[in-house]
């Protein structure tokens, strides 16, 4: 059926409302349809499958002195001082050798216990007067030495988990030391940088004042 022609006696203007009305009805039809699916969102991409620093990865990135890829031999020297003179790291670090020093005394109950003891003495008695004759003093000697073993059979596993506790703590600590390092090397960069920035920025503002 074409719409736009003209039959019989009616006029154009009465068509052109019958096509109008027509394709109201038609997308009225089309957006009730629509209306009753329900909206799925979706990703324009995929996710990868593994990323670059996931564990296990085969390469791992590499982190190791990375603010030398900025090419300041200045910021080179304050990151050195900032891992040897860091208030927050020396004691991130002081923390990680208590935890350390606390895994050999968590550890020593499980070894028997040996004990030595030496106790030597030399005596020496006083000449005595008996019936007009002195005795010659007699010297003495007392020797006492003990060796004891003992040993506490940990049955209920006390000992074993006071030692897993205290190498579990040294190793959050090493962590911790690499934390509290990895932040003191970004705020040096940080500040650095935006150092530089100002500095760059008084430089061309002396310009522009020059050259005004």
């Amino acid at each position: 059926m074409v719409l736009g022609r003209q039959t019989g006696n009616e006029p154009w203007g009465t068509n052109r409302r019958c096509r109008a009305a027509i394709l109201l009805g038609s997308l009225a039809v089309i957006l009730q349809g629509c209306s009753n699916q329900e909206f799925m969102p979706s990703l324009a991409f995929p996710p990868p499958d593994k990323y670059e620093a996931a564990t296990g990865a085969s390469v791992r990135p590499a982190v190791s002195r990375w603010w030398a890829r900025f090419g300041s031999p200045e910021l080179n020297r304050l990151m050195d001082e900032a891992d040897t003179e860091n208030l927050d790291i020396k004691v991130a670090v002081a923390q990680l050798r208590e935890a350390e020093a606390q895994i050999n005394i968590s550890g020593a109950p499980l070894w028997p216990q040996i004990s030595f003891a030496d106790d030597n003495v030399r005596s020496q008695s006083s000449g005595t007067l008996a019936h007009g004759v002195i005795n010659k003093p007699q010297a003495r000697n007392t020797l006492t030495r003990a060796l004891s073993v003992s040993y506490i059979f940990d049955v209920w596993g006390q000992n074993r988990d006071a030692l897993d506790a205290a190498l579990r703590t040294a190793a959050a600590s090493a962590y911790q030391v690499e934390v509290v390092r990895l932040i003191t090397r970004a705020a040096v960069v940080d500040n650095y940088l935006t150092y530089a920035a100002n500095w760059e920025r008084v430089e061309v503002a002396d310009q522009n004042l020059a050259n005004a």
